[in-house]
């Protein structure tokens, strides 16, 4: 995933910030729906909830209430 792509989804982009931050390598952040449907779809159509920006790699997962 390139920076660029990156800047379309801010909610994905804060999540990151936040995993880079925590003790636990976890985030969680409340995401408008239609941001959450097109990260969904960004994520599906790459194939993978596993993302590599850099060097580092980030498993993506969904929580809906």
């Amino acid at each position: 995933m390139t920076e660029e792509d990156l800047e379309k989804y801010p909610s994905l982009k804060e999540a990151i910030v936040q995993v880079e931050k925590s003790e636990n390598g976890r985030a969680g952040l409340k995401v408008h729906p239609d941001e959450w449907g097109r990260i969904s779809a960004f994520i599906s159509e790459k194939g993978s909830y596993n993302i590599k920006i850099g060097d580092e790699c980030y498993g993506i997962g969904f929580i809906c209430a």
